[in-house]
């Protein structure tokens, strides 16, 4: 079944489960008799008939029977959000149900959970810093990590480019000969935007050198959901990234790169830090 008929249809199915938690079963099997000898019969006092012999007919839920459809409406709840890349759609959730609602998540482990905990599955992240401070050698290192341990992974060397030495960072900060890791030298959105299909994350290296505005960030994030993308920045001489600070407000990690050591404020981990050139 194609993604987009598969949540169609548990959208459906979680609007006929709800309902039946709504309206009590005996009002239902009064108002389907109701309905059936109308069209069979033609009848008011026949339908009124049919109406009630559906209504002694039909026993309510008991407690399990309507346990095992909030169950079976979680089920569903977490298969269309893993659709959606984690999003819940627009609506109402009780404090209840958003606490046991299970986001889909990355259990990050080691010094990487230490970081930034267990992102979403479509988290995004800016990681900015001075030059020469380290911040490709962190992404190329992050990037080695989660290509190695949960799914595909693209890394845009915009700035840098194919060369001797992303050759050598990679050799050494990447494996050398990660076959779930690859590399593209290209920038500018159209290239970028045809590329991100069936990725799992994407490196941008840099934003500022990609030609990628904030707007056309935020597009690519709505037209991949199910992707996380970390986004290098250059900094200023001041140290805070350049751009527009809507970088940092439309993210959930934000991380600064300073005399070799990372420093994370984000969603999914209290303030952190790691030194980058340590293997």
């Amino acid at each position: 079944m194609e993604q987009n008929e598969e949540l169609n249809h548990l959208i459906h199915e979680n609007h006929r489960l709800e309902s039946m938690l709504r309206v009590p079963n005996k009002l239902r099997g009064l108002l389907g008799g109701f309905m059936a000898g109308q069209l069979l019969t033609k009848s008011p006092l026949a339908a009124l008939g049919m109406g009630y012999i559906g209504y002694n007919k039909i026993q309510e839920l008991t407690e399990e029977n309507k346990q095992f459809i909030r169950s079976q409406i979680q089920s569903n709840n977490e298969r269309i959000a893993e659709i959606k890349g984690g999003q819940i759609g627009e609506g109402i959730l009780s404090a209840n149900q958003l606490n046991n609602y299970k986001f889909p998540e990355y259990k990050f482990d080691g010094k990487w959970h230490e970081l930034v905990g267990n992102p979403s599955k479509n988290f995004h992240a800016i990681v900015f810093g001075r030059p020469k401070s380290g911040k490709s050698i962190f992404c190329m290192q992050w990037a080695d990590y989660v290509s190695q341990n949960f799914g595909n992974t693209l890394y845009i060397a915009a700035e840098e480019g194919f060369g001797h030495t992303l050759k050598e960072k990679i050799n050494t900060w990447a494996g050398g000969g990660n076959q779930n890791l690859d590399f593209a030298n290209f920038k500018g959105f159209e290239k970028i935007a045809e590329n991100c299909s069936n990725r799992d994350f994407v490196f941008i290296d840099s934003i500022n050198y990609s030609g990628i505005s904030v707007e056309e960030l935020e597009e690519l994030k709505s037209l991949y959901p199910r992707c996380a993308f970390i986004t290098i920045l250059q900094a200023t001489k001041d140290g805070d990234f350049r751009g527009s600070q809507e970088y940092a407000h439309n993210c959930d990690i934000v991380i600064d790169i300073k005399d070799g050591v990372a420093h994370q404020k984000g969603r999914f981990q209290a303030e952190s830090k790691m030194p980058v050139f340590e293997a």
